[in-house]
Formats: C-alpha cells, sequence, structure tokens
C-alpha cells in the first residue's frame, strides 16, 4: 500500500510530496529516502521517483519499519533549475543533524541521531 501526503508547502506555496510505506510512521523506524534538496542535481529526485513507483509498495509488509519518500524537498529549486530555494537558501544548511530531525510546516520527522 502506497500512501501519499503533503508534507509541507514551499516559499512559493508549492506542494512538498512525500510517501510512506506505512499509514502511520509515528514509533517507528524510519527509512528516509530524500531527493531534490540540491534541486539542480536531479538524478537523486529521478531515483526516489522510481523508488516510489516500482518498490515503495512491498514494505507495507514490514510494519515495524516506515519507509518514506520525499522525491524533491527543493520543488521551488526544481522548477527553477537552481541549488537554493526561492529565497536563496540551500537547504542543505536547514538541517540539524546532532538532533536528528527534518521539520517542516505540517510535519515534524525524527530520524533518530545522525552521524
Amino acid at each position: 500500500m502506497l500512501n501519499q501526503f503533503t508534507l509541507g508547502y514551499s516559499v512559493l506555496n508549492e506542494a512538498i510530496l512525500a510517501y510512506s510505506s506505512q499509514s502511520s510512521f509515528q514509533h517507528k523506524p524510519i527509512f528516509l529516502l530524500l531527493g531534490g534538496v540540491h534541486a539542480d542535481e536531479v538524478e537523486g529526485i529521478h531515483l526516489v521517483n522510481q523508488f516510489v513507483n516500482h518498490n515503495l509498495s512491498q514494505y507495507s509488509n514490514y510494519p515495524d519499519l516506515s519507509v518514506v519518500c520525499i522525491p524533491c524537498l527543493n520543488v521551488d529549486g526544481f522548477k527553477r533549475n537552481q541549488r537554493v530555494n526561492a529565497n536563496g537558501i540551500d537547504l542543505n544548511l536547514i538541517y540539524q543533524p546532532q538532533i536528528g530531525r527534518l521539520k517542516l510546516k505540517t510535519h515534524d520527522i525524527h530520524l533518530g541521531r545522525l552521524r
């Protein structure tokens, strides 16, 4: 089963789409597959989209793990073919890896401690 949801909205109010192998991913280990942080590097966007279309539904059989895919985090940059978002911010710089959290307007995804 494939669950699509809107993770948040870009500076230009474009939906940031995400997909999950489970309908709820709270209190479960999360495997995050993220593309399009630097939106001019389109290979990652295509890779995540292919994974969503061909492989993600297989992971619904694993109830103790949630796979979350965000094909394009920087949708504004993707539409403009540039690395930064519409405010000129490199999204790599908003991560707080010591906290392990991806926080957007509608979801707060705890990723665990990242190294």
